[in-house]
């Protein structure tokens, strides 16, 4: 019996647990004891009630007290281990976690959606796929229209650290702009027709359906619509050095291509050779 009652002795937490047990059995008699004497007491009704709440929430703060006391120690080592482990998984899955976090916020922001072109760190190219942790791309040359044929994979702890340049917020249709440098000698005045000219004439299968896409974007956003027929403004770089900046609306898929075709017959209504111009 000694043997039995030494070895058990010897268990862990055998004395907080021996305490813990001391603690409610003498919290439950006390409170048995309290009530019987409350319900056998000259009280009006609702004082009994109220005393024997009373008495009941006593004995539950006294026993959560006494159990704190007890287990104080064994409660901080634990918390302390808690905090620990949960310190290391969170600098182990950092960033698994700022993944998520860039995911939830490329989605509450709305900034693209599949199918969308995009530009990030330096990366362009369609969205094909939109995952927790991250965002499959096909690549786009810079500044061009064309595939590569590339697949790129971005982790999407990017998008919580870098701006996200979208392409495509108006869907199908786009402004853009090209700047075309003049020569020193070069008369401003008929080159800035001829460019306009050669916009214009580029711009007219599409230029109707194009303003109708971006107004009803516009409008869906809650902006006023843009002006979306072709426009050449100047820009004086230095004092020897002029620069034409034409705007112009183009499909997306197709931006390349109607700013190679827009050059081109600009380049043929001033009399020169395809060079010297740069989009």
């Amino acid at each position: 019996m000694l043997y039995a009652l030494q070895r058990l002795r010897d268990l862990p937490f055998f004395e907080e647990a021996a305490a813990s047990l001391a603690l409610l059995a003498g919290v439950l008699a006390l409170l048995a004891i309290s009530r019987s004497a409350i319900r056998s007491g000259r009280l009006a009704a609702d004082t009994r009630r109220r005393w024997l709440v009373s008495t009941r929430n006593a004995a539950l703060f006294a026993l959560l007290v006494g159990l704190v006391v007890i287990w104080g120690t064994e409660v901080r080592s634990f918390a302390l281990s808690f905090v620990a482990a949960a310190a290391a998984v969170v600098i182990a899955a950092k960033e698994l976690f700022v993944c998520l976090a860039g995911a939830f916020l490329r989605t509450s922001s709305g900034a693209f959606e599949l199918g969308d072109r995009i530009e990030v760190n330096g990366v362009r190219g369609d969205v094909i796929d939109l995952g927790a942790f991250t965002t499959t791309l096909l690549e786009v040359g810079p500044g061009q229209s064309n595939r590569t044929g590339r697949a790129i994979t971005i982790p999407n702890s990017v998008f919580t650290a870098l701006p996200v340049y979208n392409e495509t917020p108006s869907g199908e249709y786009l402004l853009t702009t090209m700047v075309v440098p003049l020569p020193p000698e070069a008369d401003l005045a008929s080159a800035e027709a001829a460019l306009l000219a050669a916009a214009v004439e580029e711009c007219r299968p599409f230029v109707d359906v194009a303003r109708a896409r971006l107004a009803q974007s516009a409008a869906h956003k809650g902006l006023d619509p843009s002006t979306v027929d072709p426009r050449v403004s100047v820009h004086l770089v230095d004092p020897v050095r002029t620069d034409l900046l034409v705007r112009f609306p183009a499909p997306v898929r197709l931006r390349n291509r109607v700013e190679q075709s827009l050059l081109h017959r600009y380049l043929q209504a001033v009399g020169r050779s395809p060079g010297g111009a740069r989009g």
